[in-house]
């Protein structure tokens, strides 16, 4: 779910409802959580960090042979 809004009074406008709408909010708010989990998880957050936990790739650098 994601508002969108045409003006500054249509912004308040829709922001006021959802805040008088707690289905509305809690909605939102499993497809926000959905979303981040789907996409920042932490594997495919740290996998190129743990790609710099090989000792073997700091010596490849050629200005350290």
């Amino acid at each position: 779910v994601m508002m969108t809004a045409d003006s500054p009074p249509d912004f308040i406008s829709k922001i006021e409802r959802l805040l008088d709408d707690a289905d509305q909010q809690n909605r939102m708010a499993k497809r926000g959580r959905a979303y981040v989990e789907q996409h920042f998880d932490w594997h495919s957050c740290c996998a190129p960090l743990a790609e710099l936990d090989q000792p073997q790739d700091v010596y490849k650098h050629e200005n350290w042979q």
